[in-house]
This record gives structure tokens, sequence and C-alpha cells, in this order.
């Protein structure tokens, strides 16, 4: 019979995407019970998504970079871009725009990424919006289009720029550690390649 991935399983890969864990630990942080966290990580085990390591009775498991793994994670990122927006409304709109300008003017971007309090839905009225585009364009086109868009809602946005050999580069540095941990908007499979050279 075929495993149905329901939103528990991905509840699961959100929390081994970015620090290792074990089943009794996973089962507190998702508030799961033990025996579906178990069965949710063999399942992912036998797809070759996560991997285990033993030490002594207890069993840590974390991602397995592949191909497979990256599939899952682009469809984490889709259903939490959705989850964002969808509890945001001007933050939907805003994105839209940016991506619509973007297209309109065609930018080359190779990925662009939510990060800060919005990805981590612990914003605030005050708070900006921080979106990390990795491209080759210059940052003065981008700093327009954010500033006119800023401008129309009312609400800061905060962008950075790297080009791609910049952001491996970077990949230890503070900011790209932050944004590694963001909710990817376009291209998410480069981000999980990037992500995965830390």
């Amino acid at each position: 019979m075929e495993t149905k991935v329901t939103s528990n399983y991905y509840k699961v890969l959100s929390v081994l995407e970015n620090k290792e864990n074990h089943s009794r630990g996973l089962s507190r942080e998702i508030n799961i019970s033990h025996a579906q966290i178990t069965k949710i990580l063999n399942f992912f085990y036998q797809q070759n998504v996560l991997q285990k390591k033993e030490f002594g009775k207890s069993i840590v498991y974390s991602i397995n970079k592949n191909f497979t793994t990256q599939q899952y994670l682009v469809s984490l990122s889709k259903q939490k871009l959705i989850h964002l927006t969808q509890n945001n409304p001007k933050l939907k709109v805003i994105i839209e725009e940016v991506i619509s300008k973007i297209n309109k003017d065609v930018f080359k971007i190779d990925c662009m990424i939510l990060f800060g309090s919005y990805s981590k839905q612990s914003s605030n009225k005050n708070s900006d919006i921080d979106i990390f585009f990795i491209t080759e364009l210059k940052k003065e086109k981008l700093k327009i289009i954010s500033k006119k868009i800023s401008e129309s809602y009312g609400i800061d946005i905060n962008i950075k720029i790297l080009n791609k050999e910049d952001f491996i580069n970077q990949i230890k540095h503070p900011l790209t550690k932050e944004v590694l941990i963001g909710t990817p908007i376009l291209n998410s499979e480069l981000f999980y390649t990037l992500k995965w050279q830390e």
C-alpha cells in the first residue's frame, strides 16, 4: 500500500532540514506521538531521504543530501510559502509584485529567498520584509524596484544580493546562515543545492 505523505511528514522534514534529531526529540518538538514519528522516520529512511547514526541505544536522524530529498524539500518550501502568504495577504501581494516586475524587466534571478522575521513568522507591524537575491544583477536595479513597491504598500523591503560564487564563498557568514534557514520563493532546487555546500 502506498504511503500518503501528510503534513506530519513535512513537519518532521521541516525540523530535520536544519538540524539532526532523534525520535523522542522530534515527538516533543512537533507534538506527535512517538509511534507516528517512528513510522514517518522509517518511511523517509527507506526512501533514502534520511540517514541515521547510532549512539548507544539512541538513533539520531539527519537529512540525506540527494535528489529525492531535494524534491521533498522543494515541496515543503512551497507549502511553507503558501502558509506564510495565507496568514499575511499583504506579503503575498508584495512578493507577487516583486516577481512580476522582475519578469517584466527580464531580470535573471538565480534564486529569491524570504528570510528574517516574516519567514520565521515572528514579524510585527514595524518589521521590514527581508528578501535575498542570488543574481548577477546590479543591486541598484533591484533597489529601485523594491523602493517603488515599499512606497506603494507602506512597508520597508530590505534586499540583499550576492552572485552565486560570492554566496558559496560566504556560506559560513552569519547573514548567509540566516538566509539558509529562510524560505525560497524562486528556484528552490538551487537553494537546496547551495545550502548543502555548508
